[in-house]
């Protein structure tokens, strides 16, 4: 309400009952009048506009905070302008609503494009979690139930866009890897067919051919073990594995190998027995003692030990070859990574062998690590859970 005819009013009453202001004061009077209306209206305005602001939030039911709590997936309420009226921890710990409890901006973004269309909106969209802000690839619905509510879902496709991603790039190294020999071989058939009446010529041709042949058997060898043992995270079905026949399995595989190469494979093995698969276990040390062999000059040793150490049986194969660099260390367990692409290539290496490793190891719930110095050696180590004897 204006207050300035009021004032007016009042110096009006004052003057018919005969009261004589000076004309100053009148003057006073409307200019008071005018100041406090003006100082009235702003402050209804305000009032005004903080109403309209501060919408009432609707309730949500008991019920449905109930549901939403029960559910094993991100869920929640909003509001059509962002703000959450309700939300489960999973949506909480998936990072979908600041700690002033409005919804991140790409999630408000498809939260008001349902609102606005009255129909379910999705959309594949990336959020920052935690203090760190990392990316997360997340799914995300918001499906209205009434005009002031929507319940949003949300699925993290982090690892299931990773996953694909890693296939994607396996896909392209494997075709990368094979189109070298295979085009190699090419040029040597034309090559031997050019030659044919140069038996010195041909069997020089013949024997790069057999090389070829024997890295594109290796590499399909090797990707039919990494699918294999990527197929699972844990044994299928484990059972009691002695380490010492393991090594023996290794060495006997590999002793013509590293015969050809001038090195020698010593062993030191006590009793360790682990429950697992020998068959893998055993194909994953090959990996280890074929790599230090490689990598080892000629008249080399290559130590393989197997021990106990507290509750863990520990499996080591040490070398004195040309070692590996503290930043290739970080990486030897990628696929198809190598130190030394070139020299790998030339001895037959595929790129593959301790990533098979890894996952074997990992499959029966141990670790492998890395010691290494240029020009010292290496050594690696996987440790594995004893076999619990079982009780009488």
């Amino acid at each position: 309400m204006n207050a300035g005819p009021i004032l007016l009013r009042v110096a009006s009453c004052v003057r018919e009952r005969g009261y004589a202001w000076p004309v100053d004061y009148w003057w006073l009077v409307l200019l008071a009048g005018l100041v406090v209306g003006g100082l009235v209206g702003a402050s209804v305005g305000r009032r005004l506009e903080r109403r309209q602001r501060q919408v009432p939030t609707p309730a949500v039911l008991q019920q449905t905070r109930s549901v939403l709590t029960a559910l094993p997936f991100p869920a929640l309420v909003a509001a059509p302008d962002g703000r959450v009226l309700y939300a489960n921890i999973a949506a909480r710990d998936l990072g979908l609503l600041t700690s002033t409890g409005v919804l991140v901006a790409p999630v408000s973004d498809v939260v008001t494009a349902a609102a606005t269309a009255n129909t379910t909106r999705d959309a594949q969209v990336e959020i920052l979690r935690g203090l760190r802000g990392t990316e997360v690839d997340v799914f995300v619905a918001a499906i209205p139930l009434t005009p002031s509510q929507l319940l949003v879902t949300a699925h993290d496709d982090t690892s299931a866009m990773a996953s694909e991603a890693a296939r994607r790039e396996f896909a392209v190294n494997v075709s990368h890897e094979l189109k070298t020999p295979i085009g190699a071989l090419a040029l040597m058939v034309e090559a031997l067919d050019a030659a044919a009446t140069d038996p010195a010529k041909v069997r020089e041709f013949a024997e790069r051919m057999q090389h070829e042949v024997t890295r594109i058997t290796s590499l399909v060898q090797q990707t039919i073990h990494l699918s294999r043992v990527q197929a699972s995270t844990t044994v299928v079905e484990p059972k009691p594995v002695d380490l010492a026949a393991v090594v023996d399995d290794a060495v006997a595989a590999l002793g013509n190998f590293a015969t050809s190469r001038g090195v020698e494979i010593m062993t030191e093995v006590g009793p360790a027995v682990v429950r697992g698969d020998r068959e893998l276990l055993a194909m994953a040390l090959r990996n280890l003692v074929e790599n230090a062999v490689m990598y080892s000059a000629e008249r080399a040793r290559v130590v393989v030990t197997a021990r106990i150490e507290q509750d863990l049986a520990v499996l080591s194969v040490m070398d004195n070859g040309i070692g590996i660099s503290l930043e290739d260390q970080r990486r030897v367990f990628e696929r198809f990574f190598r130190a030394d692409d070139a020299r790998s290539r030339e001895r037959g290496g595929t790129g593959l062998g301790l990533s098979i490793v890894k996952h074997v190891v990992r499959q029966h719930g141990g670790e492998v690590a890395v010691w290494s110095r240029p020009g010292v050696g290496t050594t690696m180590t996987v440790r594995l859970p004893l076999m619990e004897e079982e009780s009488p």
